[in-house]
């Protein structure tokens, strides 16, 4: 199993390359099962698919559409934001 290491003191993330069917994961039989109309759901993707007012998503307006420069603008929306919830 071969695995990298990314990131930098403080925020590091692990990715393994390995065989899924060496855990026992029967990685066929999951394709066969899901259903054609799955999609990825995240919570963004929860808050904008609904009507509830609860979520505040004004944030995403100020966010410059070159990505490059939306970085900085994210980075600096975290540290403004103290509630670990919104933070999320």
């Amino acid at each position: 199993m071969e695995c990298v290491i990314v990131g930098r003191p403080g925020l590091y993330g692990v990715f393994l390359h390995h065989d899924p069917e060496g855990f026992g994961i029967d990685v066929a039989g999951m394709r066969r099962n899901v259903p054609p109309d799955a999609k990825l759901r995240t919570g963004l993707s929860e808050a904008t698919a609904t009507e509830d007012d609860s979520y505040d998503l004004g944030w995403m307006e100020s966010l410059p559409r070159d990505t490059a420069k939306r970085i900085p603008k994210l980075r600096a929306l975290l540290k403004e934001e103290t509630d670990p919830m919104d933070r999320h």
